[in-house]
């Protein structure tokens, strides 16, 4: 009976220790990120656009509100009607549909289908708290949703998941899910692969541009430890702390742990799994001076784990690659094979 008392104790106080070191990393003050780099909306618009971003809403198209199984509505643009294929094209980080306007109006010129953009849950006009998620995989059930209302409404429609970015980690979450309707292709504009070869390695970076990250974005890796800590005993309610901010005024995006562990398959689930799972085609397009990603990276992991086809495209960089007509011709192209 002592032995086990003192066994108890010792447990229980490696469990204090546990938990103590782990609320420590979540709790824990930090400093401003962005104290050195003050960013005003015009710096932040001139910096996007600079990189191959169009940020206007010149392409016309109509307004949708789809509603999620929890209820929360969820806003999107629709470019085009109803032609026999629907491509639902997801945004990235840091931003909402709106950037996508123009490629949207690209992409509908060139394939003549209907393609319909979302806010994602928490961003933009669609309900929800503002960057975060209920719990990790909220977004994939989202897209989920969106895509059962859609073969509700056409059964005999083609249906194209396409996502730029953290939209392209989402799509890629999709492709793992058991039960969902399928889509019969997926599209992807430089998508996050998550933790591997085709993230941008800071030590490999000149300072330059070290700095100039740090201008822009900062992960709070402390906290992020400390709910990583939590989740794997279980505990999720802190999984709405911000992990991930942006330099972007006027809002300064900061997403949750929860939003950021949905933006890309994560392990044992991950990038790998994910593309095996797809079994339909699947297009993955990356510009030759993507500014995010790795993009040699990105054919050696799509041809080893799937039959899916890689394009880089020459002189393209990570916001211009979805502004290039040329791009979207070689969609077409690719679409019209099935």
């Amino acid at each position: 009976m002592k032995a086990l008392k003192i066994g108890l104790g010792i447990v229980a106080g490696l469990a204090a220790i546990y938990f103590g070191l782990a609320s420590w990393l979540v709790f824990s003050p930090g400093d401003d990120p962005f104290a050195d780099y003050p960013m005003d909306e015009a710096s932040w618009r001139g910096m996007q656009q600079a990189g191959g971003t169009v940020m206007t809403l010149d392409k016309p198209f109509e307004e949708r509100v789809f509603s999620a199984r929890d209820g929360e509505h969820l806003f999107t643009r629709v470019y085009g009607p109803s032609t026999g294929t629907t491509i639902v094209f997801l945004h990235g980080v840091a931003a909402d549909s709106t950037y996508l306007n123009n490629a949207a109006g690209l992409l509908h010129a060139a394939t003549r289908a209907r393609v319909i953009t979302p806010d994602m849950r928490g961003v933009g006009q669609s309900g929800g708290d503002r960057y975060t998620v209920d719990y990790i995989g909220q977004y994939e059930d989202d897209v989920a949703d969106m895509v059962a209302q859609l073969r509700k409404d056409n059964p005999d429609e083609r249906i194209i998941l396409a996502g730029h970015s953290m939209g392209g980690g989402v799509m890629l979450r999709h492709a793992l899910l058991d039960d969902a309707v399928a889509p019969d292709a997926y599209l992807l504009f430089a998508p996050n692969f998550g933790e591997g070869p085709t993230q941008a390695d800071p030590a490999a970076m000149d300072e330059q541009t070290r700095a100039f990250v740090r201008a822009i974005v900062h992960f709070e890796l402390k906290r992020f430890i400390g709910l990583i800590m939590f989740d794997s005993v279980g505990v999720s309610a802190l999984n709405d702390k911000p992990v991930l901010y942006f330099n972007a005024p006027p809002e300064m995006p900061a997403y949750s742990f929860s939003s950021v562990m949905s933006g890309q398959p994560i392990a044992p689930a991950d990038t790998f799994v994910a593309l095996a799972a797809i079994d339909v085609p699947l297009l993955v397009l990356v510009g030759e001076n993507d500014d995010t990603f790795i993009a040699s990276a990105y054919e050696p992991i799509v041809s080893a784990n799937s039959d899916g086809e890689t394009v880089v495209v020459p002189g393209q960089t990570h916001g211009g690659l979805i502004n290039d007509p040329a791009v979207m011709d070689r969609v077409s192209v690719w679409m019209e094979r099935f």
